[in-house]
């Protein structure tokens, strides 16, 4: 991962169980630092007893800051600063806006509470007395 390509490649199957069994990659460049290499040399050992065991990792001075950033970060969540009231954020200020170009707007009149609909009670000769039907204003069919 440091050299953003596999430690052990090959054309073929057969070839890459060969490069793995006989410990042979590519050596990493000269860009990494020497602690990296002897890190990554030590990870690919062919005797798994000589590779390093996960604390032995995890406690080298290569290693400590990140162990201890992953450590610090675990199971924190991040949460937005608090919106004091007034406080405009690009969202709101945005779901505000209003474009001077709105048509509906333009078809819009005051209306009274009694505009939007109109209840009208309806006795029927069946017995079911106090139905209500409403009426839309706008377009005057029942509901």
């Amino acid at each position: 991962m440091v050299t953003l390509k596999r430690a052990f490649d090959a054309p073929t199957f057969p070839a890459l169980v060969m490069k793995i069994t006989k410990g042979k990659f590519d050596p990493v460049g000269d860009h990494v630092s020497a602690p990296l290499k002897s890190l990554i040399s030590s990870l690919l050992n062919l005797n798994e007893n000589r590779r390093p065991e996960l604390r032995d990792i995890l406690t080298t001075p290569l290693m400590v800051p990140v162990a201890l950033r992953l450590t610090l970060e675990m199971g924190t969540v991040s949460v937005p600063a608090p919106i004091k009231p007034g406080q405009l954020t690009p969202n709101t200020a945005q779901r505000l806006r209003t474009r001077p170009d709105n048509r509906l707007s333009q078809h819009m009149t005051p209306r009274t509470k009694y505009d939007f609909v109109r209840q009208r009670i309806v006795t029927w000769d069946s017995g079911m007395e106090n139905l209500v039907e409403l009426t839309l204003s706008s377009t005057s069919t029942p509901v």
